[in-house]
């Protein structure tokens, strides 16, 4: 099976419908999904912009991260939301979100930024042990956060670094420490991170300057089949790791 998720009626004034489906392996058409999550109508509605699959209690478990907007419509910044699918149809809050408070919110500005294309808004992944977030807490300031289980365990944060570009992607791959491991990497537009969980902290592997630091440079960044991680340069060139 195949699963799709969907942002509908995204236009201002609109409610803005969160949606997945299933396009059955044994079938020929999209269906047995369900609503994520309804706006109630703002003019930004609310953003879904990442979603990831993590074991917890030994339950498969699909997490969808999500900007919503706080009570007042355009008067306030947006928070993030959590949701969770055990089936992919029936989707409720996660006990506990990435971030608490003033200073953990999302620039509202931010989510329409060029039609919602670039936001870079956040990401997200399982290591297979912690559910990982990297989000976009301001339009200078990117934080990662980690939690054991969403539902029993509260997120803590990792640690912060500026950025004017957001997390452009979060991925799994060959520990620079012992390469018979993988760990989690953050992408950004000027560096890329090992995200040293235990030790709380972003370790920066690139000499500065490799990456150029344009808006577009390691969005979509993915490890290939061949274990290599490839970061997209905005010319059109493509960095091999």
């Amino acid at each position: 099976n195949v699963w799709g998720f969907f942002e509908e009626e995204y236009a201002a004034g609109s409610t803005t419908r969160l949606l997945s489906y299933k396009f059955s392996g044994s079938g020929d058409s999209w269906g047995a999904g369900g609503t994520i999550v309804t706006s109630g109508g703002n003019a930004e509605g609310a953003r879904l912009v990442d979603v990831t699959e993590f074991s917890n209690d030994g339950v498969s478990t699909l997490y969808a991260l999500i900007t919503a907007i706080s009570s007042g419509g355009d008067s306030g910044p947006g928070e993030w939301s959590l949701y969770a699918s055990t089936d992919g149809a029936s989707w409720s809050v996660a006990t506990n979100i990435p971030g608490a408070g003033a200073n953990d919110k999302i620039n509202e500005a931010r989510m329409n930024n060029s039609g919602g294309v670039k936001d870079d808004l956040g990401k997200i992944i399982s290591d297979g042990t912690n559910l990982l977030a990297a989000v976009w807490e301001s339009a200078t300031t990117i934080k990662v956060w980690t939690s054991t289980d969403p539902d029993d365990t509260a997120f803590t944060a990792v640690d912060t670094l500026p950025s004017t570009n957001g997390p452009k992607a979060l991925v799994m791959w060959r520990d620079i420490r012992n390469i018979t491991l993988n760990a989690p990497y953050l992408i950004t537009s000027d560096n890329v991170y090992l995200i040293n969980v235990s030790g709380t902290s972003l370790i920066p592997i690139l000499p500065v300057g490799m990456l150029p630091g344009s808006p577009d440079t390691g969005r979509g960044a993915a490890v290939a089949s061949d274990g290599n991680l490839y970061i997209p340069h905005p010319q059109g060139d493509i960095l091999q790791l």
